[in-house]
C-alpha cells in the first residue's frame, strides 16, 4: 500500500521538472491552472443577478486562459446537486495586473448563455499571460432566468473579493467599476481557469472541514484542511459542501464526479479539467450521532467514491475528533471513527471488492492493483490529542473552538505537518 502520513517515508517524487520546477510529465490537455475553482452550495431568486470579482492565485504560466461557469450547484440543505433551474447568461473579464482588464469572449461575443445544469465555457482570452504564482481576479456578470447560485463563507475582500446581487436591475462591470462588497460571505465566480499545461491538477470533495468553516481567511485565499496545503503549490477544485456526507454524494453526485474524470455531467456538457488527484475528506458526517452509519456502511460509502475516480489518483484523509457536546468530550460514535480511521491505516484492506477486517492477511491494499485508493493522509494524528482519543489537542492558539472543526491555527497545523504530500506523480 500507500501510506502517507506522520513518521512514514514514501520517496516522493515530486519536483521532477528540468532545473527542479515543477513535475511536468502528465499529457499536455487544457487544464485547470489555479487555485480557487468554485463550486455553488447557495440558490435563491433574489440573486438573479450576480456581479463579482473573485482572485485566484495561478499555479501554472496562465496563457490564453479560459473560464468555466457552471450552471448548477449542490443544495446546502439536502445536499441533492440542483440546476439554477433556468438558463444562465454569463459575461467576464480577467483583470491583471490590476486595474486592467482583458474581456473574455463566448463564441466572439460579449457574453455566453447555457442551460440549467450545464457548464459554459468561454473563448481562449487571447493576448493575456498571468506569470505562475501571480494574484489575479475574475470578474464576472451573471443573469439567471430563474435563481442564482453562490458558495457562502469564502468571500475575501481584504484581497479583493466582492460580490453584489439583486433580482433585475444590477449593471455589469467586468470591464470597470467598483464592486462593493455586501458582507455575506457569497462568492461567485468561475469553477475552472484553464489554460494548456502538463502539471498535476487536485480536486478535493468533502464536508465543511473542506469548506474551512471555522478557518479564518487570509492572503493565501485558501480554507480548510486540504486546499491549505495543496493550494501553495497546485491548482485545484475544491467542493467543501458544509453538512454534506458521503452517502449523499453516492446519491447526488454525478456533476461532480464528471469535474474529477472529465465526465458528462446531467445537464449534458462535458467537463474538461485535467484533475490528475483527487483527494476525498468525506466521513466525519457519517458517523455523527444523529446519522448513526456504521463503519461497514461507510467503508462501502468510501470504495464507491474512491471507485468513481478510478483513471485518477485517490486518496482518503483521516478524520479528526467530532465533539457533538460542544465541549471537548468523547463522542458517542467515538467507535465508528477510531475504527474507521484504523481500517484506513492498515490500507483500507479489501476482498472480493469489499472492506475486511484490519490485519487480513492476502488482502488487497490502496496502492496495490485492484484497490480504488491510492494511499490515505494521517490529518488525525495531527490536532487529536493521541492516536483514536476522540479529544482535540488544546494548544494556543486553538486548533479547535467548536470541537468539531478546524480553526486556522488547526489547518495551520495540518499544512505545517507535511502529512498531505501526495506523490508526484
Amino acid at each position: 500500500m500507500v501510506a502517507l502520513g506522520i513518521g512514514i517515508g514514501v520517496g516522493l517524487s515530486r519536483n521532477k521538472g528540468g532545473g527542479g520546477g515543477p513535475y511536468e510529465g502528465y499529457p499536455l490537455r487544457l487544464a485547470q491552472g489555479a487555485t480557487r475553482g468554485l463550486v455553488f452550495n447557495g440558490r435563491s431568486t433574489g440573486y438573479r443577478r450576480i456581479g463579482s470579482r473573485m482572485g485566484a492565485y495561478a499555479r501554472v504560466p496562465l496563457v490564453n486562459p479560459v473560464l468555466d461557469y457552471a450552471n448548477w450547484g449542490v443544495n446546502g440543505s439536502t445536499f441533492a446537486e440542483q440546476s439554477s433551474g433556468g438558463t444562465l447568461t454569463i459575461a467576464a473579464a480577467i483583470e491583471y495586473p490590476e486595474g486592467v482588464f482583458t474581456q473574455a469572449k463566448f463564441g466572439g461575443a460579449t457574453s455566453g448563455t447555457g442551460a440549467a445544469g450545464t457548464v459554459i465555457s468561454s473563448d481562449p482570452t487571447t493576448g493575456l499571460t498571468i506569470p505562475e504564482g501571480a494574484l489575479f481576479w475574475v470578474r464576472s456578470y451573471a443573469i439567471f432566468a430563474s435563481n442564482g447560485l453562490y458558495l457562502d463563507k469564502v468571500c475575501n475582500p481584504a484581497m479583493g473579493d466582492a460580490m453584489e446581487h439583486d433580482a433585475s436591475t444590477l449593471t455589469n462591470k467586468t470591464m470597470g467599476g467598483t464592486f462593493v462588497d455586501e458582507g455575506t460571505g457569497f462568492l461567485y465566480g468561475p469553477m475552472a481557469i484553464k489554460t494548456p499545461h502538463k502539471r498535476a491538477v487536485f480536486y478535493h470533495i468533502g464536508d465543511s472541514r473542506n469548506q474551512g468553516t471555522s478557518d479564518t481567511k487570509d492572503s493565501s485565499l485558501d480554507l480548510g484542511e486540504i486546499s491549505r496545503t495543496i493550494g501553495e503549490k497546485y491548482a485545484y477544485v475544491s467542493d467543501g459542501i458544509a453538512g454534506d456526507r458521503a452517502f449523499a454524494y453516492l446519491a447526488s453526485g454525478a456533476s461532480r464526479t464528471a469535474i474529477g474524470t472529465d465526465g458528462t455531467v446531467p445537464g449534458g456538457s462535458t467537463y474538461q479539467v485535467g484533475v490528475t488527484h483527487v483527494i476525498c475528506e468525506y466521513g466525519i458526517n457519517d458517523q455523527r450521532p444523529d446519522l448513526g452509519r456504521t463503519l461497514a456502511q461507510l467503508q462501502a460509502d468510501w470504495l464507491s467514491i474512491w471507485g468513481s475516480f478510478l483513471t485518477r489518483k485517490v486518496y482518503q484523509t483521516t478524520m479528526p475528533p467530532y465533539c457533538e457536546s460542544g465541549s471537548n468530550t468523547v463522542s458517542t460514535t467515538n467507535g465508528v471513527r477510531t475504527a474507521a480511521n484504523d481500517w484506513l491505516r492498515d490500507g483500507a484492506p479489501i476482498s472480493g471488492g469489499v472492506a475486511v477486517a484490519v490485519g487480513t492477511a492476502g488482502a488487497t491494499r490502496a496502492g496495490q492493483a485492484g484497490h480504488p485508493l491510492t494511499g490515505y493522509f494521517e490529518v488525525a494524528d495531527v490536532v487529536e490529542s493521541s492516536r483514536n482519543s476522540g479529544l482535540w489537542k488544546t494548544p494556543t492558539p486553538a486548533y479547535t473552538t467548536d470541537f468539531i472543526h478546524e480553526t486556522q491555527a488547526g489547518n495551520l497545523a495540518i499544512k505545517s505537518s507535511k502529512v498531505i504530500d501526495p506523490a508526484i506523480p
